[in-house]
């Protein structure tokens, strides 16, 4: 399974609006360590139903940020595309998190790893497209697809 630093998420746009993606990043990380200490924390008191519940709704809300996102994609090279595939990047890698955090916490993935493997490739042949300006209309197609299928996934967690 691959693993995407936040490093790796920054590195995208022309510099405009950093200081939204850097306090959109920190939420997130917040968010997600939230998450990853109600799953640790909340099995050992006996509450992990709320722990689950929380935990699914938070990469049902990721979900639904991806997919909205890609929608709203251009399908030709941008800034505003760089920035929009980060966004997404980093709401599969939140996903991601809290899928490994209940891994940690009770043995077992919720969502098949490969999933994201799939869409982590997906994106980084999309960032490739733009840096080479080329058309992202059937990567953009398959992402959706990728996300949609994902979120579905999600939502039979509930």
């Amino acid at each position: 399974m691959r693993s995407y630093s936040s490093r790796t998420m920054l590195s995208v746009g022309d510099g405009r609006g950093a200081s939204q993606r850097v306090l959109g990043i920190v939420c997130l990380v917040l968010a997600v360590a939230l998450a990853v200490a109600l799953a640790v924390l909340l099995p050992r008191s006996g509450d992990r139903g709320r722990a689950h519940t929380f935990i699914v709704s938070q990469m049902l809300e990721e979900c639904e940020n991806a997919v909205s996102t890609t929608r709203k994609l251009s399908r030709t090279a941008s800034i505003s595309s760089y920035e929009a595939i980060a966004r997404v990047r980093s709401s599969v890698y939140a996903v991601d998190t809290l899928n490994r955090a209940e891994h940690e916490a009770t043995g077992r993935y919720m969502i098949p790893t490969e999933t994201f493997t799939r869409i982590y490739d997906l994106l980084d042949n999309y960032n490739s497209k733009l840096i080479m300006g080329s058309q992202t209309g059937d990567l953009q197609t398959q992402l959706t697809g990728e996300l949609d299928q994902l979120h579905l996934l999600v939502e039979n967690l509930q």
